[in-house]
């Protein structure tokens, strides 16, 4: 259990939840309230999101490790557990059930919002995060630049379920004054622009 933990950066996922939390309770629901709305997406569903994209980022790790044990071993700079305490067999497998999990929870959350087309946008990261440690991670500057957007999509999945259903519970409103909620996607994008920033440059050193 302990190597699994390892495998999959539990600190790593502890600050991804914590982003996703803090985004949603200190810039989305401040912003909304000011503006007299409120969060729509409930606290359950919420907090399956976060174990959709804690999930994701878990696969990620996996397949990254998967990819990467014959460079671990020949550098020494990371502790080998895939092929040593855990199997490849066994890494893929984790690998295909924390994906499996995540595209799940987004089609089941997709179906909540009225939006089922929102469980692709998961499929893909899914696919890119593969790709990325099969081919582009080995490309110097442009895994470096991959990684960065995938940290800095992190704060905007607070939103993609939330806008959604903030435009249908407030549909009369929105058609009567024209008002949009496009200031939340603003402020959430200053946060992602900012996390994507700070990723790439911990990434190039």
């Amino acid at each position: 259990m302990l190597e699994i933990l390892k495998l999959i950066r539990l600190r790593t996922i502890a600050f991804t939840a914590f982003t996703m939390y803090a985004m949603r309770f200190f810039v989305v629901q401040p912003v909304l309230e000011k503006a007299g709305f409120a969060l729509q997406m409930s606290e359950g569903n919420f907090s399956l999101l976060v174990i959709a994209v804690c999930c994701l980022v878990s696969a990620a790790y996996v397949i990254n490790d998967y990819f990467d044990t014959k460079a671990d071993r020949i550098s020494g700079n990371r502790p080998v557990i895939v092929g040593k305490t855990i199997s490849r067999r066994a890494a893929i497998i984790l690998h295909s059930i924390l994906n499996v999990v995540a595209v799940g929870i987004a089609y089941y959350l997709a179906r909540e919002a009225h939006h089922a087309e929102i469980v692709f946008l998961f499929l893909i990261i899914s696919l890119v995060l593969w790709f990325y440690s099969s081919r582009i991670k080995k490309r110097f500057i442009w895994g470096n630049i991959v990684v960065a957007i995938l940290a800095g999509l992190i704060p905007l999945t607070v939103i993609t379920f939330e806008i959604p259903l903030l435009s249908d519970i407030y549909s009369d409103v929105v058609l009567e004054t024209h008002v949009s909620f496009a200031y939340v996607f603003y402020w959430t994008v200053c946060f992602s622009y900012f996390l994507f920033i700070n990723m790439l440059i911990y990434e190039i050193n």
